[in-house]
């Protein structure tokens, strides 16, 4: 046996298993007496399918069909064995891979949406970075409470050019009115402004002349 050989050996035997897993067959199931219950895999016209009450109960079902892989790890361990037994050698990595892919062929065939809910979920590269673009910081717990209110320390966000233009003239236009009341406080210009004679105590009030 040389590697092309177990290559094409790998080939068919995953069109086994997707032809077994599909009809079930040994290599991707096992079959148990007992009456199904609502969920559970049984065969339906030469197909494996979820078992359904309102669909499938006058069917006299009496069968339960078990994911089980031992048949196909025992192929596989077989196909492995006879190749270094011929090679002396073990086999290369993608053809390791390929059969790795046939031992987890329920996991990576799996198309449930709750499936990361699993004891060792097995995630696809979309799913993978499906999951991580909708991940958020852990800050976030730190940050909000149980109502959803943000109690992070609040950040003064930056000012627009517009709003800086805003406040510059704003303040410009403070300005000069605040000059012009300080140059008239000072120069007797004030309503109500006055001055007390310290020796005499004459006071003396002032109106803006």
């Amino acid at each position: 046996m040389d590697n092309a050989l177990l290559h094409e050996m790998i080939t068919e035997l995953q069109l086994e298993v997707r032809r077994d897993y599909r009809t079930g067959g040994p290599l991707a199931w096992r079959c148990v007496s007992g009456h199904p219950q609502e969920g559970d895999r049984v065969l339906v016209d030469g197909e494996i399918v979820a078992y359904k009450a309102d669909e499938h109960a006058g069917l006299g079902l009496r069968s339960v069909y078990i994911s089980d892989r031992v048949a196909r790890i025992e192929r596989i361990t077989a196909l492995t064995d006879a190749y270094m037994d011929a090679t002396d050698k073990e086999p290369d990595s993608i053809a390791l891979e390929r059969m790795t892919d046939l031992v987890l062929f329920e996991e990576l065939t799996d198309t449930n949406k709750n499936k990361m809910k699993t004891e060792y979920p097995i995630m696809s590269e979309r799913l993978e970075t499906t999951r991580k673009n909708g991940e958020r910081s852990g800050k976030l717990a730190e940050e909000y409470d149980q109502t959803g209110r943000n109690r992070a320390e609040p950040k003064r966000r930056s000012l627009s050019t517009y709003e800086s233009i805003f406040v510059d003239a704003r303040a410009k236009s403070l300005n000069k009115q605040r000059r012009k009341r300080y140059n008239d406080f000072i120069n007797g210009r004030t309503d109500g402004q006055f001055t007390v004679n310290i020796a005499t105590g004459e006071r003396v009030e002032h109106t803006g002349a």
